[in-house]
């Protein structure tokens, strides 16, 4: 049986939301303000016929109808939280910028390029939906919320703003696909990057067996569930610290936020815009802009010196890191959602 392993929660653009924070011997190294390339799946996902499209329209169109008016689009879901995430990152001296405009434009630039269309996909397939509600508390939330509380982009809150719609015992992915499991459940990953919901079970509950999850607030100790300590509060070995936070001198804490050009490692992240390569934070380059093994495409892939837009489903590639699903099987870019939904 292969070994399960955490997805910690990236910012706002990724959303990985309801993944395990189960811990393994093996350490799979993810960084939170730019992670790197998704690994190429060997296998992508079967093509499926349309062959119904007239139908398929229609029910499309019932669906669209049955929303409200101001219900949110997926396709508008960046710039509904431009201005709260820019204003936490900036408040809390996150980016790379000092300046709203600038941050504005590259979280933008950032998430329509890489991350909305992943979304877009998910909710077409029927896995997703974006909460009106869900970005509502987020957005009031980023804007009072204490910076050493918020470790994560997703945490509090925000983690609401996206609804899954797997239950226990389907399917799930990797990254943004980690998001399709519902509120009574969380993806928990195997070394493959494919996993499976389980089943959110509370503090105090029973965990034993791995067919269950404490959630992200929570872990598995002597085969029940305990409560993490948060940022400022007492910790222990019977006791540990949410998810990011370390437990030093009996109590919780958060990693540093460093700036651009400063040592960077586990304890001290590089801030959003930037990307932490060799130890060192080094800014993120943009689309169109030049970059290479010491400067990051941030909003998509580095190609021949110049970062360019990740590749959509059936585009010639020869890696997954250049495709906007991940996966590159036989040479082509698979399709969202990806492999771990084959039947």
């Amino acid at each position: 049986m292969l070994a399960e392993v955490p997805v910690p929660r990236p910012n706002p653009r990724r959303m990985p939301r309801r993944t395990s924070p189960r811990r393994i011997e093996l350490t799979l190294v993810l960084a939170l303000a730019a992670c790197s390339s998704p690994a190429t799946i060997a296998d992508g996902p079967p093509a499926v016929a349309d062959a119904a499209p007239d139908l398929a329209r229609a029910d499309e169109r019932r669906a669209a109808e049955s929303k409200p008016a101001d219900a949110p689009r997926a396709d508008g879901y960046c710039e509904a939280i431009v201005d709260a995430y820019c204003g936490f990152y900036l408040r809390c001296g996150r980016a790379a910028t000092s300046d709203p405009a600038e941050c504005r434009a590259a979280f933008l630039e950032g998430c329509n390029a890489r991350y909305e269309p992943q979304y877009a996909a998910l909710v077409q397939a029927g896995l997703l939906e974006l909460s009106a509600a869900g970005v509502q508390a987020c957005v009031a939330h980023l804007a009072s919320v204490k910076c050493e509380q918020q470790i994560h982009d997703l945490d509090g809150p925000c983690q609401e703003m996206w609804i899954g719609r797997q239950g226990a015992g389907k399917p799930c992915g990797f990254d943004v696909q980690a998001l399709v499991c519902d509120a009574a459940s969380e993806c928990t990953l195997s070394l493959t990057l494919c996993g499976t919901c389980r089943k959110l079970v509370p503090s105090g509950a029973s965990c034993s067996g791995g067919e269950v999850s404490c959630g992200a607030g929570a872990t598995c100790l002597g085969g029940s569930c305990v409560t993490r300590a948060r940022v400022g509060e007492a910790c222990a070995a019977d006791k540990p610290c949410v998810i990011g936070a370390r437990c030093e001198g009996g109590s919780c804490v958060p990693p540093a936020v460093v700036k651009v050009g400063d040592a960077c490692d586990s304890t001290h992240r590089c801030p959003v815009l930037s990307t932490c390569v060799s130890g060192t934070c080094r800014l993120d380059a943009r689309l169109g802009a030049t970059c290479s093994g010491t400067i990051a495409c941030g909003p998509g892939w580095c190609d021949g010196g110049t970062c360019k837009a990740l590749l959509a489903a059936g585009a010639t590639c020869s890696k997954g890191s250049a495709c906007l699903s991940g996966e590159c099987p036989s040479g082509s870019c698979g399709a969202i959602p990806g492999s771990c939904f084959a039947p």
